[in-house]
């Protein structure tokens, strides 16, 4: 991984190579990604995974650029676009008693911990845990999948209460995790009428569970 430059902090949505940068690699094939976080640093990845997220944390906020190039020539340009390669779930967790400790935590567990030389999802396991704030409010930020078996669990003391099929439920709503940039997904658990709802733009589904509070 070779960093390149290390531009100022800027909006997510603004993110852009500050102008021409030259770089000199060997003749032949180049698998090349660009890497953008918001908080400015930019790096170019060529001969290894782009991102290998550590073990119990979330995704980090990645905006990616992949492409497979032939550098069998004296110079090569390639025009570089930077794409949101995250989901932000903004959950809200209703239904418990506000003035008490948040009684639960949260974890994804998913079978995608990065992302590979390719610019693609990187086989792995992927389990960040999330805490509520006293009202209720939490995020956690999800890599691009490659399924639909992305689960949500909702745990006490680390020990699950309830398991959500939270990637087949996406499934049902539409959410295109092939998107060029991926989409934010509200969730919505509560804990007193035992439903979770899900909101993925104009879409939106409510599920039941059960589970002994």
């Amino acid at each position: 991984m070779k960093p390149l430059y290390s531009p100022a902090p800027c909006a997510a949505a603004s993110f852009c190579p500050p102008g021409p940068v030259t770089v000199d690699v060997a003749k032949g094939r180049l698998l090349l990604n660009v890497c953008a976080l918001e908080n400015g640093a930019v790096w170019l990845s060529s001969s290894e995974d782009v991102m290998a997220i550590p073990p119990g944390e979330q995704c980090p906020p990645l905006y990616l650029h992949s492409a497979a190039l032939n550098t069998d020539t004296e110079e090569l340009t390639e025009r570089v676009t930077l794409h949101k390669s995250f989901c932000t779930l903004n959950i809200l967790m209703e239904g418990t008693d506000p003035s008490q400790p948040y009684p639960f935590a949260l974890q994804l567990r998913g079978d995608v911990d990065g992302y590979d030389e390719n610019g693609r999802p990187r086989e792995g396991t992927f389990s960040p845990y999330a805490y509520p704030t006293s009202d209720g409010h939490c995020t956690v930020r999800v890599p691009r999948q490659k399924d639909d078996t992305l689960e949500l669990l909702m745990c006490e003391d680390k020990t699950p209460l309830a398991t959500f099929a939270l990637g087949e439920y996406l499934k049902a709503g539409g959410y295109d995790w092939t998107a060029p940039d991926l989409a934010d997904v509200s969730v919505q658990i509560d804990c007193a009428r035992l439903t979770l709802r899900i909101k993925i733009e104009k879409w939106s589904d409510t599920y039941y569970f059960n589970v002994e509070i």
